[in-house]
C-alpha cells in the first residue's frame, strides 16, 4: 500500500514552504484508514510548523459524500461559506481536487492565486492533467514499482507455497503542477 501518512504530510509541508498558513485538508471517507493516515500527516506537519489544532482546518466529509461523488462540491461549498478562507487545500484524491478546482474557478477564484490546490493520494495522472492549470499531486502508486513488487511476491508464494499475509508500504512522490503557488499578500 502507499505511504498514506506521507501523502498527507508531504503536501502540507510543501504548502507551508510556499508560505501558506491557512491550509485545509479534505479527505473522504473519513472512515477509510488511508484518509485517517493522510489527515494525521497533515496535522503533524501543521503542528511542526507551530500551527495548533485551532489553526488546522480538517473538513468533515463522510462515506455518503464519497459514495455520492460529492467531496469536491461539498468542500468548495464549505470553503466558499467561510469568512476567513484557507489559502491552500489538500484533497485526499484527484477526482475531488479536479472537481473543486473547476467549481472554484467558476466562482471567480484564481487557482493558484486565490487558492493553492494539491491532490494527495492520487493515482490517475490523466485526471491531474485534465484541468487547467494541472494539479500538483502526490502520486501514491508508482505502477511500475507496484508491478515489480507484486510479481516478486507472487514468485515468493509460488516458490514457498505460503500465501500468508504480507504488507509493504510504497513510497510517494510529489509531482508539481500549476495549481500551487505562494499565497497572495
Amino acid at each position: 500500500m502507499p505511504d498514506h501518512y506521507t501523502a498527507g504530510y508531504m503536501p502540507t509541508k510543501y504548502q507551508l514552504n510556499l508560505g501558506h498558513k491557512r491550509i485545509a485538508y479534505a479527505g473522504a471517507p473519513k472512515e477509510f484508514i488511508s484518509i485517517r493516515l493522510q489527515a494525521l500527516g497533515y496535522r503533524d506537519a501543521m503542528r511542526e510548523a507551530g500551527l495548533g489544532e485551532s489553526e488546522q482546518i480538517v473538513l468533515d466529509l463522510d462515506i455518503f459524500d464519497y459514495a455520492g461523488m460529492l467531496v469536491g462540491q461539498k468542500t468548495t461549498e464549505m470553503i466558499l461559506s467561510m469568512s476567513k478562507r484557507p489559502t491552500a487545500i489538500i484533497f485526499g484524491g484527484e477526482m475531488a481536487a479536479a472537481e473543486a478546482q473547476i467549481i472554484f474557478q467558476n466562482a471567480g477564484l484564481d487557482v493558484p492565486g486565490d487558492i493553492s490546490i494539491i491532490a494527495s493520494g492520487s493515482t490517475a495522472m490523466p485526471v491531474c492533467k485534465s484541468v487547467s492549470p494541472s494539479l500538483t499531486n502526490v502520486c501514491c502508486v508508482d505502477d511500475e514499482l507496484l508491478g515489480r513488487r507484486a510479481l516478486r511476491r507472487l514468485l515468493e508464494i509460488i516458490k514457498d507455497g505460503n500465501s500468508g499475509s504480507h504488507k509493504e508500504v510504497l513510497p510517494v512522490k510529489l509531482v508539481e503542477g500549476g495549481s500551487t503557488s505562494s499565497p497572495r499578500d
